[in-house]
């Protein structure tokens, strides 16, 4: 709630920090729903493009942005958050506890890289505005 309310909706740095709460709070739904604490179907998961962070990115229209290398460098990492959560869920399903283990760790792989990349990203944006101020 707190990072809700600091939260702006026209700053696309403050939608970086804001996909990291994000992609916390998502990788933890995913655990507690792996470990039964939640209830939470891999059909429900949305994909890379319907969370804040795919919505935002895929809206993004200005040229330099969408040119930088950790721009581009957030699809891959991004998109494999979204596909190893359904696996960790499925996997669970099943009772297949390793297979859900392996998802899992290649969730926490990838969310660090998003992480990482969002960071960057908002170095980046950051740099281009003070460029055009």
């Amino acid at each position: 709630q707190s990072a809700g309310s600091m939260f702006d909706a026209d700053s696309d740095i403050s939608l970086c920090y804001m996909a990291k709460i994000d992609h916390v709070i998502f990788k933890q739904r995913t655990i507690d729903a792996c470990m039964g604490r939640e209830e939470w179907k891999s059909a429900d998961v949305p994909d890379h493009h319907n969370c804040r962070l795919g919505k935002w990115y895929d809206a993004i229209k200005e040229q330099a942005v969408r040119e930088h290398p950790a721009f581009a460098g957030l699809v891959d990492p991004h998109q494999r958050v979204h596909a190893s959560a359904k696996r960790a869920l499925e996997a669970a399903v099943r009772g297949e506890r390793e297979a859900m283990i392996a998802a899992l760790g290649d969730l926490d792989t990838a969310s660090s890289e998003v992480i990482k990349g969002l960071d960057e990203l908002a170095r980046v944006i950051g740099g281009l505005r003070k460029k055009a101020a």
